[in-house]
């Protein structure tokens, strides 16, 4: 019986060669820093973004802090373009 692709060298080679260029830039990346954070904060982003780990809750909530500002700086883009205007309510 075949396992399919799993089993075949050249499919093992390409994952494996895959994996291990992610994990290099991976590393390359992260830094290992200390910083003094609030501990009760932590804890509430890592139940609001139901992270396992404080340093997955850290970087999901910087990722979710660049995200924003990228987004608002768009928009400001749009709207300094005058393709559209703001409208109270």
């Amino acid at each position: 019986m075949s396992c399919g692709r799993r089993c075949d060298p050249v499919w093992m080679g390409l994952t494996n060669c895959l994996d291990y260029l992610y994990n290099l830039r991976m590393r390359a990346s992260i830094r290992k820093r200390t910083y003094n954070l609030d501990g009760d904060m932590i804890e509430r982003v890592r139940r609001l973004y139901n992270a396992k780990t404080d340093t997955e809750a850290i970087q999901k909530a910087l990722r979710k802090a660049i995200d924003d500002r990228e987004i608002e700086d768009a928009l400001d883009a749009l709207l300094r373009t005058g393709r559209f205007r703001t409208v109270y309510r």
